[in-house]
């Protein structure tokens, strides 16, 4: 154990921390709410293993699936229109953080740009959920209309569509604690903090290595404790669950029995 200097160690508790450190510190606040907020078109809140066979407690009978499937499905038809861009901007997000990386061989300027880059990807994102949370539907017929008639899929989903244009699932990223809020308000003052935060450096460098569960592509889903893992997580699952083919193919199987 080292030992206790009051000297040293009460001045060096004592300082503040440079405007580098606390952009460092503000970023990675950021970046872990950015990684949790992903799950929210999941339905899941980070219990990833819902929408797996495997860990499917509750069956859907309509459907002969987890009911954690229904419901992502389900938001999937809400929200079609505005889930690829959700993830389109977490993914800009992603590969500007990792541009900031010291291993990458940018030059300074580049690492700048990417830094100053961060803010505005995160705005975007932030003013999609918004647009999402503002929406009014008077009626879910609109999206039910996408669904074909057949085998009463539409009547089947229209309880838990109903539920999605209520609530909407979508949370904002922010900077305190990591952890996602139902406020614009304050995921708007988060952007200013780390654009003005970003603007005001002059130091050089601008590098920035996220405490982050390290990725293995080998892996299936991969490290769900890393941002990596949940967006590639986040693609797979929306691209395997397909209401109405699953449903389809489940009646095919029952007139067939």
């Amino acid at each position: 154990m080292s030992r206790y200097v009051p000297c040293i160690d009460n001045y060096l508790t004592s300082m503040h921390p440079t405007n580098k450190e606390l952009w460092r510190t503000e970023l990675q606040l950021l970046y872990d709410s950015m990684k949790l907020s992903i799950a929210d078109p999941l339905a899941i809140d980070g219990q990833w293993f819902d929408v797996h066979e495997e860990h499917g407690e509750g069956i859907n009978p309509k459907f002969r699936t987890p009911e954690g499937k229904v419901i992502v499905g389900a938001r999937g038809i809400v929200f079609a229109e505005i889930i690829p861009r959700f993830l389109e901007s977490h993914q800009s997000f992603f590969d500007l953080v990792e541009k900031l990386d010291p291993g990458r061989q940018l030059e300074t300027h580049e690492r700048r740009k990417a830094a100053l880059e961060i803010p505005e990807s995160y705005k975007c994102l932030i003013d999609i959920i918004k647009e999402t949370h503002e929406l009014t539907f008077a009626s879910p017929d609109r999206f039910l209309a996408r669904l074909p008639e057949d085998f009463s899929i539409r009547s089947l989903l229209e309880t838990h569509i109903a539920r999605e244009l209520k609530d909407p699932c979508f949370r904002y990223p922010h900077i305190s604690g990591g952890l996602p809020s139902r406020d614009y308000t304050t995921a708007l003052g988060s952007y200013h903090i780390l654009k003005d935060r970003a603007i005001s450096l002059t130091e050089e460098g601008f590098q920035f290595i996220p405490a982050d569960q390290q990725y293995f592509e080998s892996l299936h889903p991969g490290s769900l404790t890393s941002y990596k893992g949940r967006i590639r997580f986040f693609k797979e699952t929306f691209e395997r669950i397909d209401l109405t083919k699953a449903r389809t193919e489940l009646m095919f199987r029952l007139l067939l029995e």
